[in-house]
């Protein structure tokens, strides 16, 4: 990278003249620097270790003492959008193929080994970035918009697609499902029913696509997770259990996820903790509960019977919470 260009592209002030014309890589992570590197100083404290590690330049948007005169110091605005300046410029150079998607397909996503370059984009700008650089000609990134500016990307589309091979449902319980899908079998994936569509979806864009895959064990894709417990709510195996909680911190699929337990499971006694900023939204559901704070919600599960209980948190902060002897009960509304 040719430091006039650089400082061009991204709109910054070059505050010296430095001995040096180029850089040899761009670094996020002081860990990654070398000699050559071009470094990011989100953490202005971090500059001096980055010029130790031979950092050819720095780029910053604070007030910084410039400590060697040999290497580039450049000043900008924003330095988010100096970053996403670059991303851009070296995804049009390379051409990167970007497609979107929802936060549950994305997560699914996750879930496959592709023989095709393939990168998934989940995280902030800075991680984003810490696997742009490495993308190469023709490369395919898929990323969900809640998450990444999509004006990164100059040519983008959705992997919505036609639905030209469908998937067939064989078995399936709440929480696991046996298909098909163009002649291949996939028995008993730890995937709830509910998720289908989105994988029907998935697999035409990966076919349509000529993109070779393979299906993982679907682990943590935060969404819809069942946690089979004893009466106590201790964590048992799965599928060992008559009583489960199922987390779901996304707000946008609590409507779904209630409606498709009351069709699903309509043998089975179901209650909804869900938080009360809620109300509105749910106030015509049966079975729901309503809390201000997860000691609420506990208290409604340690109190309550039932078969499923779905809750809007996440697993690990209600569970770090049983794990702990807080004993504070606080007052409960519901409707």
């Amino acid at each position: 990278m040719i430091l006039e260009n650089t400082v061009a592209l991204i709109g910054g002030d070059l505050l010296n003249t430095p001995n040096i014309s180029s850089f040899s890589d761009v670094c996020i992570d002081i860990k990654k620097v070398s000699r050559g590197s071009l470094f990011f100083a989100f953490d202005i404290d971090e500059i001096d270790d980055a010029i130790y590690n031979g950092a050819y330049g720095v780029i910053f948007d604070n007030k910084v003492q410039i400590t060697d005169a040999e290497i580039a110091w450049i000043k900008v605005e924003n330095i988010n959008q100096a970053l996403e300046s670059l991303i851009r410029f070296h995804f049009i150079k390379n051409e990167i193929k970007a497609y979107s998607c929802d936060q549950i397909s994305l997560k699914l996503l996750q879930n496959f080994d592709f023989q095709n370059s393939i990168t998934i984009f989940d995280d902030s700008l800075r991680n984003l970035a810490k696997k742009s650089f490495s993308l190469q000609k023709n490369d395919i990134v898929i990323y969900n918009p809640q998450n990444i500016n999509e004006n990164i990307f100059i040519n983008h589309q959705n992997i919505k697609t036609n639905i030209l091979k469908k998937v067939i449902i064989t078995e399936q319980t709440l929480f696991e499902t046996s298909f098909i899908f163009n002649d291949i079998f996939y028995e008993r994936v730890t995937l709830s029913p509910f998720f289908v569509p989105f994988i029907e979806n998935i697999f035409n864009f990966l076919h349509n696509n000529k993109i070779k895959f393979r299906l993982k064990e679907f682990k943590n894709i935060k969404h819809f997770e069942p946690v089979f417990t004893n009466n106590s709510l201790a964590k048992q195996e799965f599928g060992s259990s008559e009583k489960v909680l199922i987390f779901e911190k996304a707000f946008e699929y609590i409507p779904s996820f209630i409606d498709f337990l009351k069709e699903q499971a309509s043998w089975a006694k179901v209650i909804y903790i869900l938080n009360q900023k809620y109300y509105e939204e749910l106030k015509n559901y049966d079975g729901v509960f309503l809390y201000e704070n997860i000691i609420n919600a506990i208290h409604v599960l340690q109190n309550e019977s039932f078969h499923y209980a779905l809750i809007s948190e996440n697993e690990d902060e209600v569970y770090k919470l049983l794990n702990t002897d807080a004993k504070e009960q606080l007052t409960m509304d519901f409707f």
